[in-house]
């Protein structure tokens, strides 16, 4: 009875190891799938890309200005200023996000954007950009300047400032005529994900699609090099419309140039694919060329901005402005 007792004892101990051996076995995968990769953990730390970060926060603030909007059957024209920067550490921040979100109202089909130099040039006849800010709204004799002058309805725009660890970007949306609201919109952005970044932008950033309007050219900045020492950008333009539209640049002498970080200023010295006039006719479905030229660029420069601003003609005249900021030397392309 007692050898009986203790087989059936040295059974049940042989059985209790061999399951808990089993058990052992069945953890075992589950414990190395809760391993993490250390290339992706890596990955994971640093975060999204500052491209994601502006991204999500442009397309965030776009859809909380349209969701708030009372009429959401009827389009309508807005102007949207330039960014004010409270802090200087944004940087770029301010003028990536506010084309961001310019492109993303644009898309919806639901507005007919304010040419960037139509802005420009109303705001400049206004007292002070600031004090769309800082006195809290337009003065009421103010809206109907801008009104008058660019003929929006309604008014967008922004500030970039500091809280805390974050950059609070905040729009809105005013409509010129009754001065009122029409809606707001706020949001985060993480600083670290601009930690050591500067105004600096790569050449392939400004590469491809730079506007596209219903009233306008399809624009394309193909390359910018530098041909026999001179700077020069190669544009092409589509004509996407039904009519022939006239393409000339608008006063080339005052407002096409370029600069580098030094202050150095480099003159518009002329075109190829333009007539004597400066102008280029653009029949439906054609795609032109247009090369721009400045002066011969120091050999001491780092970063070049160049600023271009066209007209065309066509069923209405409309004014575009096209700046390639801050693009470091270095990636630019020679050609001799």
């Amino acid at each position: 009875m007692n050898k009986k007792i203790t087989k059936n004892a040295t059974l049940l101990l042989l059985c209790a190891i061999f399951i808990s051996g089993c058990m052992q076995v069945i953890d075992a995968p589950t414990k190395k799938t809760m391993r993490t990769n250390p290339s992706l953990a890596n990955s994971t730390n640093q975060g999204p890309s500052q491209e994601i970060l502006i991204e999500r926060a442009a397309l965030s603030i776009s859809n909380q200005l349209i969701s708030q909007l009372r009429d959401k059957s009827s389009s309508k024209v807005i102007g949207i200023a330039p960014i004010i920067n409270v802090s200087t550490e944004a940087g770029q921040l301010m003028t990536t996000i506010n084309q961001r979100i310019k492109s993303n109202l644009f898309i919806t089909n639901r507005f007919e954007i304010v040419a960037d130099l139509d802005m420009s040039r109303a705001l400049s006849q206004l007292k002070s950009n600031e004090e769309l800010w800082y006195a809290g709204a337009l003065s009421d004799e103010s809206k109907l300047r801008m009104k008058r002058l660019t003929g929006a309805d309604s008014l967008v725009h922004g500030k970039v400032s500091v809280e805390n660890s974050y950059f609070h970007v905040s729009y809105q949306m005013i409509n010129l005529e009754t001065g009122l609201l029409e809606s707001i919109a706020d949001e985060t952005i993480p600083k670290q994900g601009f930690s050591g970044s500067s105004n600096q932008r790569n050449i392939n950033e400004h590469l491809g699609t730079l506007a596209y309007n219903s009233d306008w050219l399809e624009t394309k900045l193909d390359a910018l090099v530098i041909e026999n020492g001179q700077i020069c950008a190669v544009f092409t333009f589509i004509n996407t419309l039904n009519k022939s539209v006239i393409l000339s640049l608008k006063d080339p002498t005052k407002n096409i140039y370029a600069t580098d970080e030094k202050g150095n200023s480099y003159n518009y010295v002329g075109a190829n694919g333009l007539d004597a006039k400066n102008k280029l006719e653009i029949r439906p479905g054609v795609r032109k060329t247009v090369k721009i030229y400045f002066e011969k660029l120091n050999n001491s420069s780092n970063l070049l901005t160049v600023r271009t601003a066209w007209e065309a003609k066509g069923t209405a005249t409309r004014f575009k402005s096209f700046n390639i900021e801050d693009v470091p030397v270095s990636e630019i392309n020679s050609r001799r």
